[in-house]
């Protein structure tokens, strides 16, 4: 009877891990499979120091897709993450009030042929600078 019931379980076992094979893989995979580009930055001013209240902003065709603020916690590094799909426009705002809002642009259009495993990484500092009243930062 023992083995009757240790039979079952296992074929149960096998049947339940075919159905989800069969099925493929899951949106998530797909959507994950999509990902080329992580990028990761720090804002800094004065030329060396980290900053707080950081507010980092992504964008895709003017739409916020994301939105991070780094803020003085202790565990914190101040660095932020954001890993970008393939053939897409962003836009990465940071801004601090008192700072000139800093703006990058990244384009993930990539010709057919590469790779996407693994996934690209590039680091970056960003630095803000005071606003100055009064005077046109540009």
């Amino acid at each position: 009877m023992k083995s009757f019931i240790v039979t079952k379980l296992l074929l149960g076992i096998i049947f339940i891990s075919s159905v989800s094979f069969v099925n493929g893989p899951s949106k998530k995979d797909s959507i994950e499979s999509n990902e080329c580009l992580k990028v990761v930055g720090i804002a800094i001013a004065d030329g060396k120091e980290n900053i707080d209240s950081v507010e980092v902003r992504l964008l895709e065709k003017n739409e916020e897709m994301e939105w991070i603020e780094i803020t003085n916690v202790p565990y914190h590094d101040h660095s932020f993450s954001l890993t970008l799909e393939v053939n897409k426009y962003y836009t990465i705002e940071v801004s601090k009030p008192g700072y000139v809002k800093r703006l990058i642009v990244i384009s993930t259009y990539l010709p057919s042929n590469i790779n996407l495993k693994p996934i690209f990484e590039y680091s970056f500092q960003v630095e803000l600078f005071k606003e100055k009243k009064g005077k046109d930062d540009y």
